[in-house]
Order: structure tokens, then C-alpha cells, then sequence
């Protein structure tokens, strides 16, 4: 999901995250936080997957050129993703051989730049393998010389303990290489040889280029749906971004709308081209939250309760005379009034919509036209009344007639039978004056 700065992604992305329990994954966030933890950590464990004995990081090398300010690609960061969401990780697989009589891939002119890189990388590899060969050679002289001094000093009766050899040679600890962060990859199954599938999650913040876009598809990260969120466009109703400079700029001095826009669209330019313009939506941000996820849910979740399309379906209009179409839960009244307003109100032929076949009238186009934004809030059992029979909303009934005509009896006769509360007006607006005068007396 991605947009304009302040156009509400974050907002949307957990609202969806309530409503589909999907994690959200803020990319931006989730690398400056283990970044901070790894900075600050005085220990260092070997970045690795071997449990107890390493975690998925750096290397010490890697933690060193960030500290030194050396540019670090921030698509390296992607085996954090797999972690984050759960999925275990493994040491990324050397290439397969050739087999035999098959001709070598040909490989990609690579540009000078390319070229010193791998050199150099080669042989910062080199002089790691060199440091750790040496380091286990020393590791197995010295516990080879304490063995044999432990004898010699068996031999000849000395006390081992004052010669700190009372114990034989401890076990080596197991070694654990501290791998570079691009050498984790998915852990595949040992049967099948695939890789799980990746799902239930929402990515915020990357990509941003189509290196980005490539490193996610290596490392198995692929998408159902981009969701592109945007202001509407400037027209008669006003100026493009309006809600959201009014807003952003209440918390943000400095926002600028015009630069956030022109990055947005770069961004989306680089992922309909890399990750695929057929599963691209843009959606307008404009209106309430609860408008917004509508939109999106609308447009994601195939399940999501909608009105039926007119032209997939009968309407009224398609009947003979003597036929007509099953009524809803509301039969003739408004459903929207009814759950908005607790008013009962007939609806009218003009205003027609249908869902699963059924037929719901609206007092108003207006009503028309929110029914059809998100239906499952005016159907029973989908969001709007729990059962059937309707309770019909509580009575608003008003008494008038002259003094004596039995107005307040009648009044307290319909209280009694109905359980309603009476409201007298004169004897409410007393109270109030006097609470007035009596609040302003102190």
C-alpha cells in the first residue's frame, strides 16, 4: 500500500489489520528499529539462524561500514520482512553445477563499477575464510600443547590445580559463522524443495526503484494487490490535496503536499512497471476513514457484502404487472433511515437497490447511494440488526389539545401501557430556568 505522505496509508493499514488480522510490515520503521537494538547491543551475536547461538542481524562487518557511514543498500534489509512475519530463514544454497555437457549461462557485461564491487567483495570473503582458518589452527595448537602439558605434569606428580591444569581441555564451543545479511534466504521445504508461500501481510514504505522490486521477487515476496491511495484530482470541487494539506499541515509546519505527490507518483510509476500494472488499484483518500476502507475493502475482499449489479440481476422495472420481487428484511421502508435515524419512512420506487435478489426501497437518493457504499451495515446478520422480527424504533408521538381535554391523562394512560417516558415541555423548561437562576444566585 503506498500513497502521498499524510494521505492516510498507515491509518488504512490497520484498520484492514483489525478487520483481517494481516500483519502490517512498515518497512521504513521495521529497519530503524533493529537497526537502533543492533547498534546498541554490547554483545554481538553471529548473524545466523542457528537458535541459541546467533540471531537474524548483521554481520559484524556489515555493522561496521553503517557505523562508519558507508552506504548500505536498503534492499538488503528484506530477509527482515520473512523474519518479522514468522517464516524461518537458511543459509542461502551455493549455485548448482553445471550438469555435464550443458554449456555454461552466459553471463551479463557488467559495468566497471559492477566489476570492482564483486572484486572487492571477493576479497573481503577471502580474508574472513583466511581469519577464521587461522583462528581454529591457533584454537587446536593451544589445546593441543595443554594436553600435553597436563601429562607431562601427570608424569612427573605435579599439583594440577596450582598449574590451572585440575581440568582436561574443554570442549570447543561450536563455531557459528557470522554470515552477511544477503546470504539469508526462505528456507525451503527439505521434500519438495519449494519455498512456503508468503501471504496475510501488508507492506508500507518499499519498494521505491526496481532494484527494490527485483530483490523482492528473488527473495519470494510477491503481491495480490497494490493499493495506491490519492487525493482526487483538482477540478470544480477544488484544489487537489485540499484535506489533506488542511490536515497535515495542523501537525507539520513544513509539509509540503506537491513533493510528496511527485514522489508518490514516481513510486507508482516504478511498481506498476516491476510488480504489475494489472494488479495496481488507485483509490481516492477523500471523505471519512470508514468511507476509505470501505473503498478498499470493496476492491480487495471478494467477499465483502455489496449491492447487486442491475445488470446481472432482475429489477423491478424487468417485471410483468402481476410479478414482483421478494422484499428485504425492511419490506417498504428506508433501511437507512431506519438504522441512521430510528425513523420509519416508506421508500420510494425511484430508489431501488437489490441484494441477493431482494428488493430494498429509499426514502432519498441520498440513502440510495449510502446503502450501496456498504450494504452489510443495514442487513441482519451482517452488521445491521442481529435477528428478525424488527424492532420498530421507539415512538415520538406528540399530544395537543385545550386545557381540560384530558390531554395529560391520555398521556400517562400511553406511558403505562407502552413503557414510554413522558416529556413535558413547560414543567422541563422551568426546571432549566430555574437551575439557571439558582446556578447564576451562587
Amino acid at each position: 500500500m503506498c500513497g502521498p505522505r499524510g494521505i492516510g496509508v498507515h491509518t488504512q493499514a490497520k484498520k484492514l489489520q483489525e478487520i483481517y488480522g494481516w500483519k502490517v510490515v512498515d518497512y521504513q520503521l521495521l529497519v530503524k528499529e533493529r537497526l537502533e537494538k543492533i547498534i546498541k547491543d554490547e554483545v554481538h551475536l553471529p548473524n545466523n539462524v542457528r537458535e541459541g547461538l546467533s540471531e537474524i542481524g548483521l554481520s559484524q562487518h556489515e555493522i561496521d561500514e553503517i557505523k562508519s557511514g558507508k552506504p548500505f543498500p536498503a534492499w538488503k534489509f528484506i530477509p527482515w520482512i520473512l523474519d518479522h512475519l514468522g517464516y524461518p530463514l537458511m543459509k542461502r544454497p551455493p549455485p548448482p553445477p553445471p550438469e555435464e555437457g550443458e554449456a555454461p549461462a552466459e553471463e551479463e557485461e557488467l559495468t566497471p563499477e559492477q566489476i570492482a564491487k564483486i572484486e572487492k567483495e571477493k576479497k573481503l570473503k577471502e580474508k574472513e575464510e583466511q581469519k577464521r582458518l587461522k583462528e581454529e589452527e591457533e584454537a587446536k595448537k593451544a589445546k593441543e600443547e595443554r594436553r600435553k602439558r597436563r601429562e607431562d605434569a601427570i608424569a612427573a606428580g605435579e599439583d594440577l590445580e596450582a598449574l590451572g591444569l585440575a581440568e582436561e581441555s574443554p570442549e570447543e564451543e561450536e563455531k557459528v559463522d557470522d554470515l552477511s545479511i544477503d546470504e539469508l534466504v526462505l528456507e525451503v521445504d527439505e521434500e519438495t524443495g519449494k519455498a512456503p508461500f508468503i501471504g496475510g501481510f501488508i507492506l508500507l514504505g518499499f519498494p521505491m526503484t526496481q532494484e527494490h522490486s527485483e530483490k523482492l521477487k528473488e527473495h519470494g515476496i510477491s503481491f495480490d494487490r497494490v493499493l495506491y491511495l490519492n487525493s482526487e484530482p483538482a477540478g470544480e470541487e477544488g484544489e487537489a490535496g485540499k484535506e489533506v494539506k488542511e490536515r497535515m499541515s495542523a501537525i507539520d509546519m513544513h509539509y509540503d503536499w506537491e513533493a510528496a505527490f511527485e514522489q508518490s507518483q514516481k513510486i507508482l510509476g516504478v511498481v506498476k512497471e516491476h510488480i504489475g500494472e494489472e494488479i495496481t488499484r488507485e483509490l481516492p483518500a477523500t471523505g471519512t476513514i470508514d468511507e476509505v476502507t470501505i473503498r478498499i475493502q470493496m476492491e480487495i475482499d471478494p467477499f465483502f457484502m455489496r449491492a447487486d449489479n442491475p445488470e446481472d440481476v432482475r429489477v423491478a422495472a424487468d417485471l410483468g404487472e402481476e410479478e414482483k420481487l421478494p422484499k428485504g428484511d425492511f419490506g417498504d421502508y428506508c433501511p437507512v433511515t431506519f438504522i441512521n435515524d430510528g425513523f420509519l419512512i416508506k421508500g420510494k420506487p425511484d430508489f431501488e437497490a437489490t441484494v441477493f435478489g431482494k428488493q430494498y426501497l429509499f426514502a432519498s437518493e441520498k440513502d440510495l447511494n449510502e446503502f450501496k457504499i456498504n450494504p452489510a451495515k443495514y442487513l441482519v446478520g451482517h452488521g445491521g440488526p442481529s435477528s428478525l422480527p424488527l424492532e420498530p424504533p421507539a415512538p415520538k408521538i406528540m399530544i395537543l389539545g385545550t386545557k381540560g381535554s384530558g390531554v395529560t391523562t391520555q398521556i400517562n394512560k400511553l406511558c403505562e401501557k407502552y413503557k414510554l417516558n413522558p416529556f413535558k415541555l413547560k414543567e422541563e423548561l422551568e426546571k432549566k430556568l430555574l437551575a439557571e437562576k439558582d446556578k447564576r444566585r451562587r
